[in-house]
């Protein structure tokens, strides 16, 4: 993506996690959706190696193997890893094994924020699977969604008609466009690879 080697994590357990940082910059009411851990972008100001370093390492491991198998030497914002059967993931937390909804997101209207890790429509592949987490959660739970994204492409998630949200869900949606800047020629040299701030604008 975008030049980048495409790496899977394996057995990440889960893509739906509690965040006391998100809750407290009132982005959320405790909960994150992270479908992957590193980024198509390349922001100068990026937190997320620092966290994956952290108490999130273990995407350090499916960076490490993969240097070790192809030689390489990268970084975590030389590669984007994501999680292996994201979606799949998330309807296991969602549901029970009867397939019914678990009572802790099924009576809840609380806010999930997505993502604290990665673009939510960096391109299209990954804007097409923010808008299938995003229905499996409106589908089977009461919590709303806020997305916040550097890409004009966050508009697909409820203008594509092959997979957007439907528009009885329209009240649960909270969607937000990020920026460092205003100003395009800024935002190029410190925001690599996002949509032009003006585009994100208008």
């Amino acid at each position: 993506m975008r030049g980048k080697p495409v790496l899977l994590r394996e057995n990440s357990g889960s893509v739906l996690r509690p965040s006391r940082g998100f809750q407290k910059k009132l982005l959320c009411d405790g909960l994150v959706l992270n479908l992957g851990d590193t980024c198509v972008y390349n922001c100068e100001f990026c937190y997320v190696e620092g966290m994956l370093k952290g108490p999130l390492g273990f995407p350090r491991k499916t960076l490490d193997n993969f240097n070790a198998v192809t030689g390489a030497t990268h970084g975590f914002r030389d590669v984007v890893i994501r999680r292996r059967n994201s979606l799949e993931l998330l309807k296991n937390q969602l549901l029970t094994k009867n397939g019914t909804p678990r009572k802790e997101f099924s009576q809840s209207g609380d806010v999930v924020f997505s993502s604290s890790l990665v673009d939510v429509a960096a391109n299209m592949e990954l804007a097409e699977e923010t808008a299938r987490a995003c229905r499996l959660i409106l589908e089977h739970t009461k919590l709303q969604i806020r997305l916040l994204s550097k890409s004009n492409l966050l508009t697909q998630i409820v203008t594509n008609k092959r997979f957007r949200i439907p528009d009885k869900y329209r009240d649960r949606v909270i969607f937000g466009f990020s920026t460092g800047t205003l100003y395009d020629g800024v935002a190029k040299a410190i925001e690599t690879g996002t949509a032009p701030v003006s585009v994100r604008i208008k």
